[in-house]
């Protein structure tokens, strides 16, 4: 927009208008209506932008539509999604629902798209129901898992959660499931979780991007064992990248006898090792802490010399990628 240079009877001095000087006797510049209707449609689209609706009577609404893009420009994050500030979700009993909190989180539109910054984020989800603060279609899985998304519609500003059947696939890190509720734009994963067999979310407690469980047997045996693969599907997520936890060993023989148990993630990855010599009758725990590289699948190796030997793996606790 600029004065209306082009239109010779606006009668411009220098280039700028000028009032009537009846005592010089020369005429005052005039206002085009092309160029009146311009600078009233360049103050529009501002306030449209801004997502407000224009009134004749408010003289303050450009100043009000400049301020609130500023400030919706600053909640842009421009980086991935999924940054999560002092995230808190806690289920102390199974239950359909539960109230994931955060001070801050990222969302995006997709993977490569716009950012936005979430403050103060406090929303329930049931997964009870369907659509915004529920199951994205259908039911809850039973003993399955369900991603947990943050969703955001950027042009009111409204924020809620969206939980997905991730029983059987890696959650992406934007939703990508069809079944976004209208007007919503944005999203993130915040979280994983386990459903028992009713479909309810197991209790644990989440901080950031780690989930502690309610400590669970993964592998419980009595033969020796080398590198045996072992699945952990029934206890964390094919999002997990990491767990930990407990492993036991128990000499169930009369006799002083040597144990040795060692947990990977593939090729070595990650080992954890547990070496001892038990009295009979005797046992040992120990906690480690490992990589899942290949989702949901972890590396066993159980030697003893003992005749009655026991071996017990337990996880506490996974993070979540």
């Amino acid at each position: 927009m600029d004065y209306p240079n082009s239109v010779p009877s606006a009668g411009l001095v220098n280039g700028r208008f000028v009032d009537e000087d009846p005592f010089a006797g020369t005429p005052g510049s005039l206002i085009p209506a092309s160029w009146g209707n311009g600078v009233t449609e360049e103050i529009l689209s501002v306030i449209d932008g801004a997502k407000l609706t224009a009134a004749e009577g408010n003289n303050r609404q450009l100043l009000a539509a400049i301020m609130k893009l500023v400030d919706d420009a600053s909640k842009r994050s421009g980086t991935i999604s999924g940054l999560l500030g002092n995230a808190n979700f806690s289920i102390p009993a199974a239950s359909l629902t539960g109230t994931f909190k955060a001070d801050e989180l990222t969302v995006q539109s997709t993977v490569n798209g716009v950012g936005y910054r979430l403050q103060n984020f406090s929303k329930v989800i049931n997964l009870g129901t369907t659509g915004a603060g529920g199951m994205d279609i259908g039911t809850a899985p039973a003993n399955g898992f369900v991603a947990l998304y943050a969703i955001y519609n950027s042009d009111t500003g409204d924020q809620s959660i969206l939980a997905f059947n991730s029983t059987s696939t890696i959650a992406p890190g934007v939703y990508g499931g069809g079944k976004m509720p209208p007007g919503f734009n944005a999203s993130a994963l915040i979280s994983v979780w386990a459903t028992d067999a009713t479909g309810k979310l197991k209790p644990g407690a989440q901080r950031g991007r780690k989930v502690f469980l309610q400590l669970a047997q993964a592998y419980r045996g009595t033969s020796l064992v080398s590198s045996l693969p072992l699945s952990i599907s029934a206890i964390v997520p094919g999002n997990a990248f990491e767990i930990n936890g407990e492993f036991v060993m128990f000499n169930n023989s009369s006799v002083l006898s040597f144990f040795n148990m060692v947990l990977n993630a593939g090729g070595g990855l990650g080992q954890q090792i547990a070496s001892i010599k038990l009295e009979g009758g005797n046992s040992i725990g120990s906690n480690y802490l490992m990589p899942v590289i290949d989702p949901q699948k972890i590396n066993i190796t159980c030697e003893s010399n003992s005749v009655a030997p026991i071996f017990e793996v337990y996880i506490g606790s996974y993070s979540f990628s």
